[in-house]
């Protein structure tokens, strides 16, 4: 028994396609941007992604690297936060991360799947000066 059966937005009037082998072609709804900042000051905020009307932010990864002049015994504390302030405020609208981590440490998280609210600035900020970081992220529409 065959259904016929069509799966389209209709805003855009895009439709999901199928392959010649019957298999649901699916994709992500946008290409992910990397933002790499070295975090190279303590108590200063680094961003990743500014805001853009009428979107919000999708993270899909995120990459901390403590490098060899990170202490082997305390920790770097390490926060990816949101703020509605500005790019360069340390004001939390929300963290996103938390994390610590010592000499020659890393945290890779992917994937995920975390959407911010409208309007908002990605930033991090760190307790050591010598972090680095990439924050992956893309827009998506105001649903």
């Amino acid at each position: 028994m065959t259904v016929k059966a069509l799966i389209e937005d209709s805003q855009t009037g895009a439709s999901a396609k199928v392959s010649p082998y019957g298999e649901l072609i699916v994709s992500s709804l946008a290409y992910d941007t990397a933002s790499v900042q070295s975090m190279t000051a303590t108590a200063t905020a680094y961003s990743f992604a500014p805001p853009v009307a009428g979107k919000k932010v999708v993270i899909t990864g995120i990459i901390f690297n403590a490098d060899k002049n990170v202490s082997a015994t305390t920790e770097a504390d390490i926060v990816l936060y949101c703020s509605s302030v500005g790019p360069d405020s340390l004001t939390s609208a929300g963290s996103i991360l938390e994390v610590g981590l010592i000499k020659n440490q890393y945290l890779s998280v992917t994937p995920l799947n975390i959407i911010t609210d409208e309007g908002m600035w990605i930033n991090a900020t760190t307790s050591d000066a010598t972090i680095h970081a990439t924050v992956l992220y893309h827009y998506v529409e105001e649903l």
